[in-house]
């Protein structure tokens, strides 16, 4: 109770039992007491029942349908434009996730980045209209548009879920 696990303790709990970290989508804390993740189905039949610790506290994995999901807040909609010098995750991300660059650096290295739900941990990788980023208790960004400006920047549209 008072030292509440995060995001990157539940993903560690939960790789501890061997599943890829590919195979385990956004995680999120519901209260002090239990957490919430999206994964494969080949995941969620491997954990169900699985019992593990992390620090001094027990935890035991269940299985639910996605329909009993206690989901996060949902965020309204917002539409995004910006000028960037490239198309690299860490330049469009910064922009639309209102984070610096050097911390959405971190997010990337950390594993809590995703490019159309593959984790990535490449900084300069280049995107692409209609690839979708997610940052682990950030949201979505989905790449509506890009447009090569005048003074070769670029202009690129997002929408931030």
């Amino acid at each position: 109770l008072f030292d509440k696990p995060n995001q990157k303790d539940m993903r560690t709990a939960l790789e501890h039992f061997g599943v890829s970290s590919n195979e385990l989508g956004d995680i999120w804390l519901c209260n002090d007491r239990s957490a919430e993740s999206v994964c494969s189905n080949d995941a969620a039949k491997y954990l169900d029942g699985k019992e593990g610790k992390i620090r001094d506290v027990s935890f035991t994995c269940e299985t639910l349908k996605l329909i009993d999901l206690r989901l996060p807040i949902q965020r309204k909609e917002k539409s995004i434009t910006t000028i960037e010098a490239s198309l690299r995750i860490d330049a469009i991300a910064s922009a639309g996730f209102g984070l610096s660059r050097s911390k959405i650096v971190k997010q990337i290295k950390a594993g809590h980045m995703r490019l159309n739900w593959q984790a990535i941990y490449q900084a300069s990788h280049s995107l692409r209209k209609g690839d979708t980023l997610q940052l682990e208790g950030k949201g979505h960004l989905e790449i509506i548009a890009m447009q090569l400006t005048k003074r070769q920047r670029w202009r690129v549209e997002l929408l931030r879920k």
